[in-house]
């Protein structure tokens, strides 16, 4: 599920086009939603800012 998520934000793709090995893009949109709501996705995305690797590793 996080990683339809993750597929979703970084191409930019309707939610309904996310590949099905992700699982059903109803529930990855609600835990996005709830997310967004509980400001988790915004931790988890401060936290993915500083631990990335500049070179793409």
């Amino acid at each position: 599920m996080i990683d339809g998520i993750r597929f979703r934000v970084r191409t930019g793709i309707p939610w309904r086009d996310i590949p099905e090995q992700y699982g059903p893009w109803g529930r990855a949109y609600d835990l996005f939603r709830r997310w967004l709501r509980n400001g988790v996705w915004s931790l988890t995305s401060q936290v993915a800012a500083v631990t990335a690797d500049p070179l793409h590793r």
